[in-house]
């Protein structure tokens, strides 16, 4: 019998309807959370006691609970995923912390350095749970909600990184979520994971260089077959090596965009180079227009101040110039009239301003207070 039983689900958009559904069609007994003010989320899931999966995994998942009251979902549950925009985690942060228990996992999908913002949140609160946390570099699923209650599943990614903080807690966490899927691979330590999501190199500058078109047509066009033409992805591709350059500062080793790419999605075809797998990936287009209907939308609010953001504020840190990244962040801001540098997540607001590099790693890797 399976050491992992009960899984809750904190957040019932796309990706969290997607787990919910898929992981009770496995058998596991799943809770269902989504915030009070998106209620909304949850009606019809809840009139149906469960979510309808279609694509890549096809039939229905029932749930156990379908609430809004998270103190029906976290006590009692083995694992723990968070599964909102990074923008969101904070909220769900806050709201999960009273009902944790003793030996609980608790999971960042993904993780955008949540799982610091988490430790954070700990230390601020005075707080000591001991439960491991852990993110991963990007969502498991290719996915879109089709209906409140029904999710399109386009691709279950074939393998995914992820990382305990501390990082000598990582095997534990893999060898338990390998329970629900076997895609789970440990990845060195979260800042891995964190510099490891390719959203912020995908999407953010290809929506300020399309921006015109997007105001124009309401998203009416194919975001990665027509919006990512070939100087679009050499803006990536510069955005990306200023994302490895950081990290390479910070020790931690990051993959091209291409190469991540590459690993998700064995089955299409590798490219010669990123405009030629993103324009190509069966998973990414062909399904009719899907670009953003306007400007916020969180390949901007989110994918900007909780992806780039982060890079930025590391290379300062490190000591580590990106221009292309500085540019992005800029234009974004001025095109939703947000400061996306004073919102991001910064090194400050994970708690990490007054360490160097150095200690960062060092505290990722074993903990504050085995490194200090």
């Amino acid at each position: 019998m399976s050491k992992i039983s009960s899984i809750a689900i904190l957040g019932a958009g796309n990706g969290g309807c997607a787990f919910a559904g898929h992981l009770a069609m496995k058998g596991f007994e799943v809770r269902l959370y989504e915030h009070p003010t998106f209620e909304r989320n949850i009606q019809e899931i809840r009139g149906q006691s469960g979510v309808e999966v279609t694509g890549k995994v096809q039939g229905f998942g029932r749930l156990s609970i379908v609430t809004t009251d998270i103190s029906q979902v976290v006590p009692g549950a083995n694992i723990v995923m968070i599964v909102v925009p990074a923008f969101a985690q904070q909220i769900f942060i806050n709201e999960a912390l009273p009902h944790l228990e003793e030996g609980q996992i608790v999971v960042f999908n993904p993780d955008n350095f949540g799982s610091l913002v988490f430790r954070e949140s700990l230390k601020n609160k005075g707080l000591r749970k001991n439960v491991k946390v852990a993110g991963t570099a990007s969502l498991l699923y290719a996915c879109r909600r089709l209906t409140p209650s029904k999710v399109d599943i386009r691709y279950v990614k074939d393998v995914m990184p992820v990382a305990a903080l501390p990082a000598v807690d990582t095997n534990t966490v893999v060898n338990s979520l390998k329970e629900m899927f076997g895609q789970f691979v440990p990845a060195d330590n979260v800042l891995e994971v964190g510099f490891g999501n390719v959203n912020q190199v995908l999407h953010s500058p290809t929506v300020v260089l399309n921006a015109g078109r997007i105001e124009n047509t309401s998203g009416n066009f194919m975001f990665y077959w027509e919006g990512m033409t070939e100087s679009v992805c050499r803006v990536m591709e510069r955005v990306d090596e200023e994302r490895i350059n950081v990290a390479a500062k910070m020790g931690v080793r990051a993959q091209t965009t291409l190469d991540y790419l590459r690993q998700y999605y064995s089955s299409e075809e590798p490219g010669d180079s990123l405009h030629d797998f993103v324009t190509k990936s069966r998973v990414h287009g062909g399904h009719g227009p899907d670009a953003p209907k306007d400007l916020y939308h969180r390949y901007i609010t989110e994918d900007v101040p909780n992806g780039l953001v982060p890079v930025w504020s590391f290379g300062k840190l490190a000591g580590v110039a990106v221009p292309t990244v500085d540019a992005v962040i800029l234009l974004s801001s001025i095109l939703n009239s947000t400061d996306y540098f004073r919102e991001g997540r910064t090194v400050d607001k994970m708690g990490l301003s007054e360490l160097s590099p150095h200690q960062i790693l060092e505290l990722v890797k074993v903990g504050e207070e085995r490194q200090l």
